[in-house]
């Protein structure tokens, strides 16, 4: 037997502390390369939904802008075709009112029948003209010298005159001044509608002055049956 002893020391199992609150001064949580890698994509993808976001507003707004320029195009070419209407509703208005009136005139036509000087060269000479059927008869003539005088009369009438002509009993400017149905005596300018012919062919007009004179007609005659007998 040997003078040294041996002990042989028992196994013991190493354990591990229990698992408590983090000492002060250390990080509760290390970053692990996965953690790091998932927190730069996810910086990434932010970033380029970010650079996304911005790329469709400038695109969505370049459209508002190039949508309002055409609305404002649309509004000027509005304006433009309301005038345009305007312009051609008065148009047709005024084409309308003189279709009116060409119908009118057709219904009733007014004619030019004299308009020619004609000088009486004292109270032995006279002018005259029957008055158309169913017409009204405008008047209007000046005198440029000595006063003329008008008479509206029959033709019966205008046979009396002539013979107090023939007869001496006066002038011819006296008798036929005393003869017809209206007169119009020693005047410088008439302007009358005469409507006795109206419904009648039996009136004529004789223009007489007691010196030579130089008549200045201007006749007209507008078609206007009448609805009765004028005689």
């Amino acid at each position: 037997m040997s003078q040294w002893t041996e002990y042989q020391q028992p196994y013991t199992v190493a354990t591990q502390p229990a698992a408590g609150p983090p000492k002060p001064g250390m990080p509760w949580w290390r970053p692990t390369p996965l953690w790091v890698g998932l927190l730069i994509l996810s910086v990434m993808l932010g970033g380029t939904a970010a650079g996304l976001l911005y790329a469709d507003n400038t695109r969505l707004l370049a459209n508002n802008r190039d949508l309002t320029r055409q609305l404002q195009a649309a509004q000027g070419q509005i304006v433009q075709l309301q005038a345009s209407n305007a312009d051609l509703d008065n148009r047709l208005q005024r084409q309308t009112e003189a279709n009116d009136s060409l119908r009118t005139e057709l219904k009733k036509p007014t004619l030019e029948i004299w308009n020619v000087p004609q000088t009486i060269d004292g109270p032995s000479f006279l002018l005259e003209g029957g008055l158309p059927d169913t017409f009204t008869y405008h008047l209007k003539a000046s005198a440029e010298g000595a006063p003329m005088s008008i008479s509206l009369m029959t033709y019966e009438q205008y046979g009396s005159g002539l013979d107090c002509i023939h007869n001496g009993r006066g002038s011819t400017n006296y008798c036929m001044t005393h003869n017809g149905i209206r007169h119009w005596t020693s005047v410088t300018s008439v302007n009358e509608d005469l409507h006795e012919a109206e419904g009648c062919a039996g009136f004529m007009l004789v223009w007489t002055a007691a010196a030579r004179t130089t008549v200045k007609p201007d006749i007209s005659v507008t078609y206007n049956p009448a609805d009765h007998g004028t005689c």
